[in-house]
């Protein structure tokens, strides 16, 4: 299977949430999850949006259920083993068009005000479903291809969060700042991934104005005057921040970032070695790619008053990155 296949969900999945069993959709990611011990592959997970049919079908009853259990209206992501081939039922057009009256009609439904934050992720995530069918993203590498929604939801946070950005307000400043001062510099990620992040991104820029969506000469522009710097920045650990520092030797050490008892084994083993070193404090986890969670996916956290808080992973990975509290299920 490839990304833009139509495939049908299976059905008798266990898995938590509404049942998708016989939904169709369109496969707009796919992620390669490394295999582990006693495992003869790597395991593929892939995102699916569901077609225009499979949205307009929703009741009123089921988006405002999954409203109230923040659960994604047409995405869902699933092993390639749960799905099989479907003839399409629509067009990718008609797709975009029946997502964004079924968001909108959800809104209403629960009577949600969209904030400026929203706003930007709801248009972000357009430009991401459009520029999957592109021939700027057909023509990445495979590597590139499933690096691309963290690379660039990467760089969509730190332009939020770093300058207060949403897509459309981005500035040759902030582009050319958070390539060479941030995300090299915080992001745990090997030296390969920040030589193909400066081309995902440049792929993406050249892409939007093909679709009227943002005029990025300019952006272009400065992008090319800092890529080459990009991965030496990256590849320099004098740059590295504590979090980066710590990552970075999780990484060598090839822990299993979604075990958080092997994460504890080692912060514990980590922060002795510094301890006995006389090093800086204790190190904030850094932020780290995962295929287990994006930003709008549904998590429930643990903070360390013992207070429990179900929300949006995007809302609480501040939090999450500065340790202040944990994921206790999904």
């Amino acid at each position: 299977m490839k990304i833009g296949d139509v495939v049908k969900i299976k059905g008798g999945l266990e898995i938590q949430g509404p049942d998708p069993s016989g939904k169709i959709g369109r496969i707009i990611d796919i992620l390669t999850i490394p295999k582990e011990e006693g495992e003869t592959h790597d395991e593929k997970m892939i995102v699916i949006n569901f077609d225009s049919q499979t949205l307009q079908d929703m009741s009123d009853e089921m988006l405002k259920e999954l409203w109230k259990e923040e659960w994604g209206i047409y995405e869902v992501k699933l092993k390639e083993m749960d799905v099989e081939l479907h003839e399409p039922r629509d067009t990718f057009e008609e797709m975009e068009e029946t997502i964004e009256k079924v968001i909108k009609k959800q809104y209403d439904l629960v009577g949600f005000e969209v904030s400026p934050e929203e706003k930007g992720d709801t248009e972000y995530f357009k430009w991401m479903r459009y520029f999957h069918r592109s021939r700027f993203f057909t023509e990445l590498t495979l590597k590139q291809k499933q690096d691309t929604y963290f690379a660039m939801n990467v760089f969509q946070d730190y332009m939020f969060n770093s300058y207060g950005e949403e897509p459309k307000e981005w500035t040759t400043y902030s582009l050319q700042e958070l390539c060479t001062n941030q995300i090299p510099c915080k992001v745990s990620m090997p030296t390969e991934f920040f030589k193909d992040f400066a081309i995902i991104l440049k792929a993406f820029l050249q892409f939007l104005p093909t679709k009227n969506f943002l005029d990025t000469q300019e952006l272009q522009k400065a992008l090319d005057e800092v890529a080459d710097q990009i991965p030496k920045i990256a590849a320099d650990p004098r740059n590295w921040g504590f979090a980066k520092q710590f990552g970075m030797s999780m990484l060598e050490a090839n822990i299993d970032i979604e075990d958080q008892e092997a994460v504890d084994q080692y912060m514990l083993k980590y922060n002795a070695e510094k301890i006995a070193q006389l090093s800086p404090p204790e190190p904030q986890l850094p932020f780290i790619k995962t295929a287990k969670y994006r930003r709008n996916d549904p998590v429930t956290v643990k903070y360390q008053d013992g207070t429990i808080k179900k929300t949006k992973y995007k809302k609480v990975k501040k939090d999450l990155d500065e340790g202040l509290c944990e994921i206790v299920e999904n």
